[in-house]
């Protein structure tokens, strides 16, 4: 090959590249940026350690590694603090605009006697739109974490494209179905059609909450469920379910919800557990180590 024609093959290379390079590397988008405003609390008493709880349970349940980064709270507080008055559409607007944010949430939760309601907004912050709002009115405070995570999970599912199958709240003693073969539940959402029953079983608890996943890393999954005070793991055993591990709660335990999920992708499904205790919101996390259950995270207030 002469030199000319290796001076024109460089030429060439060197003017397609850059584009080919350049092609390559937009393809990749930067993640959606989310600033979650402090929801406005309207009571008679001081609520901080419950508006703290909702801003850390929607940041741990709206961070997606790449697609959705969720700015850090005190940036994001001291941003909204500098607008006067109770946070409002415009206001949030305001503070996604000068956070550069794509999205922001703000609400807020009223308490009036025994009456409580929550009101929650996600913004689109460049086109100035509401994409989604939750709204729950009841009686003492019970439902106010099952709101903010279905909130949480109507986002993730419905604006950012990310489906996180939900637990399955319970009542009384409940029956619980699996398909046949060892570990074969049926995960919520997911089809059933032609799987076949092949276990109904009863366990004599009232179960407040309940769901399924893969908590030892075996490729199985297992039923976790919660009563007021215990948290029950049960492997598929044969034809009947079989009690793995019962973790017992504290004196002033109180679970309301129980959700498992692999949030730090180690191939072990953690088993997140909301409670209230003395009247305040706290939530722990348990992970199967090899031997047994253990919290590596405790007391949070979400």
């Amino acid at each position: 090959m002469n030199k000319k024609r290796i001076a024109m093959l460089l030429a060439i290379l060197g003017f397609l590249l850059p584009g080919l390079i350049g092609s390559s590397t937009s393809s990749a988008e930067d993640p959606k940026r989310l600033a979650i405003v402090p929801f406005t609390m309207n009571a008679d008493r001081d609520l901080t350690f419950l508006q703290e709880g909702i801003m850390d349970m929607l940041a741990s349940r709206l961070a997606w590694k790449g697609e959705v980064e969720v700015l850090e709270k005190g940036r994001v507080k001291r941003e909204a603090a500098q607008r006067e008055g109770p946070m409002d559409r415009a206001k949030a607007l305001e503070t996604g605009r000068a956070l550069q944010a794509d999205y922001v949430i703000f609400g807020s939760l009223t308490v009036f006697g025994e009456s409580v309601s929550i009101d929650a907004r996600i913004l689109d912050v460049a086109g100035a739109e509401e994409l989604m709002t939750a709204f729950k009115q009841t009686k003492g405070m019970d439902e106010v974490i099952p709101t903010v995570n279905q909130f949480a999970m109507d986002i993730n599912e419905k604006i950012m494209g990310r489906y996180i199958k939900p637990p399955v709240v319970a009542g009384a003693a409940a029956g619980v179905a699996a398909s046949k073969g060892p570990g074969a539940l049926t995960a919520v959402g997911e089809d059933f059609e032609g799987k076949g029953i092949g276990s109904v079983q009863g366990f004599k608890v009232q179960i407040v909450s309940l769901d399924v996943g893969d908590v030892d890393g075996d490729g199985k999954k297992e039923l976790v469920f919660v009563d007021k005070s215990k948290v029950y793991v049960y492997r598929w055993k044969e034809k009947s379910f079989a009690l793995v591990k019962t973790i017992e709660g504290g004196m002033s335990a109180e679970y309301i919800y129980a959700n498992v999920a692999d949030l730090d992708r180690n191939d072990k499904a953690e088993i997140y557990v909301t409670g209230l205790t003395s009247g305040s919101v706290s939530s722990f996390v348990l992970e199967w180590d090899g031997n047994t259950f253990k919290k590596i995270i405790d007391r949070q207030r979400w």
